[in-house]
């Protein structure tokens, strides 16, 4: 049986284009990995979802898909949306009506001498406002580390890593 876990990245379409593409092909290698232990990871990034003409706004098929993952990645730049705000929020109701999505927010620092946009300040103050932690990076690399280490420990928590504490007959190791 595989245990399936959703992660769900939200960032300025444009500004972050080359990072998402960055931290899928991250995602694919992990889910290639994990799978032989019964996991897979199940990335949804705006670019993954059909552009045709939806029912809804297409911004509800984001926040639907959002409210079904496990875990919610918030990449921000320069400047926050209004999508990104959006779909901040509608993580954050989930996961306090349901505990998921655990959400992790990263700001990119801003260049030497540089003052974060009104936007940005305001998002940092309503993250703070929940006494949410948010996080800042230089390189991708600082997220994807994390990321690893968030989904080991959400796998070891739910008891689905076997190879944590089994060598490959089956046998505990653990001591």
């Amino acid at each position: 049986m595989m245990n399936e876990i959703r992660i769900f990245i939200s960032s300025s379409t444009v500004e972050f284009e080359r990072e998402r593409k960055d931290l899928g092909n991250f995602i694919r290698v992990l889910d290639n990995f994990f799978k032989r232990w019964g996991v897979r990871f199940e990335l949804t990034m705006c670019e993954d979802l059909s552009k045709a003409v939806q029912k809804t706004r297409m911004q509800e098929t984001y926040n639907e898909k959002i409210r079904d993952s496990h875990y919610h990645y918030i990449l921000v730049g320069r400047d926050v949306g209004e999508y990104v705000r959006e779909e901040f929020e509608v993580g954050l109701k989930s996961f306090q009506e349901n505990g998921l999505p655990k959400i992790y927010t990263w700001f990119q620092s801003p260049p030497e001498g540089k003052r974060d946009s009104e936007s940005v300040r305001a998002f940092k103050a309503r993250i703070e406002e929940i006494d949410h932690y948010y996080h800042m990076y230089e390189h991708l690399d600082t997220i994807k580390l994390n990321m690893l280490f968030e989904l080991i420990r959400g796998c070891a928590e739910a008891d689905t890593l076997a190879f944590l504490t089994r060598d490959g007959r089956g046998e505990d190791v653990s001591g």
